[in-house]
Formats: C-alpha cells, structure tokens, sequence
C-alpha cells in the first residue's frame, strides 16, 4: 500500500475512543507568513478573552474554555498581562491544530491572535 505524500506538515495526537482504544488522529498543519502588527490590529475578532487579571494557567484555561463558544475559522483575541501566555498560547494552538496568528504588545499587556480550526 502507498502512503501519499503531504505537501503540509502533519501533526499526530493520539486520543482515546469511548471503548478505551488507542487512535492516533493525523491532521495538517497549515504554515502560514507570520502576519504584521498592522495585519493583526485590523483583524475581525469574533471573541475577545480579557484574561489580565489573571496569572499563569489563567490566561490559557480562560482560551481554553472560550474556544468552544466561536466557529470554525473565527478569530480569537486573548488579552493577558502574563508574560508566559505569549509561549504557553502558540504551543496549545500547535497541539489542539488551531493557527496562532500572532502577538501584539501594549502597555502592560499582549493581544495574542488565534484562529479556531
């Protein structure tokens, strides 16, 4: 049997069924140009998470939960005051298959940029 080719990167994540089995999902990753500060700030934002209240797991756990209330192809903005969010935000779109879209910096806060695939 032949395997065909990608043109993109794949991603594998292993989930486990309702029967306990183990199923390893295989899904593109879409690598996109990094967009401009200019790019981002224009972006139509379907949810904006202000989580800047809040430290480290916050920022994620408030991306985390939002995530299930926008479509697919929605833009998400997180607003954190957390330094790590701008790591920890990229990593978890990399593993969940969303495309981190980019980071704007403010005074005292980051806009982090995510679209929901």
């Amino acid at each position: 049997m032949q395997v065909p080719q990608h043109s993109l990167p794949m991603q594998e994540k292993v989930v486990y069924n309702s029967l306990s089995k183990l199923i390893i999902v295989r899904y593109n990753i879409k690598k996109t140009k990094p967009m401009t500060q200019e790019e981002l700030v224009k972006l139509q934002v379907a949810k904006t998470v202000d989580a800047r209240g809040t430290a480290c797991p916050g920022p994620l756990l408030e991306a985390k939960k939002a995530i299930g209330t926008i479509k697919t192809g929605d833009i998400m903005e997180v607003l954190s005051a957390d330094e790590g969010t701008k790591v920890d935000i990229p990593k978890w779109c990399t593993k969940q298959g969303h495309e981190y879209l980019g980071t704007v910096e403010e005074s005292g806060y980051y806009k982090i940029y995510l679209r929901k695939n």
